[in-house]
């Protein structure tokens, strides 16, 4: 659960750079995983590190990294439709 947690997170906060979730949404996830004892942050890995690992993940299409985002609390989709400069974005803010 603990990495999971954290992969939401990271998750929520490309979600919030895309403009899918507000900041409201995002304190909310914050306080409930929060109130489970769970991991907010990711490990400290590096932004090459995160996007080598992410390459490995069973939901890479057509050499394509798909990612579970969320457009709402609750309302997640699949997709690789996603602007690339953000990714970095959010990889480099917790690398």
């Amino acid at each position: 659960g603990e990495a999971v947690a954290a992969g939401t997170m990271i998750a929520a906060d490309l979600s919030l750079r895309l403009g899918w979730l507000n900041t409201q949404e995002i304190a909310r996830m914050n306080a409930l995983f929060k109130s489970a004892k769970l991991p907010l942050n990711a490990p400290k890995l590096g932004t090459e590190k995160y996007l080598a690992l992410m390459q490995l993940d069973k939901k890479v299409a057509d050499g394509q990294i798909r990612l579970v985002l969320q457009k709402a609390i609750g309302k997640a989709v699949i997709t690789a439709e996603y602007d690339k400069v953000k990714l970095l974005q959010t990889l480099e803010a917790i690398a």
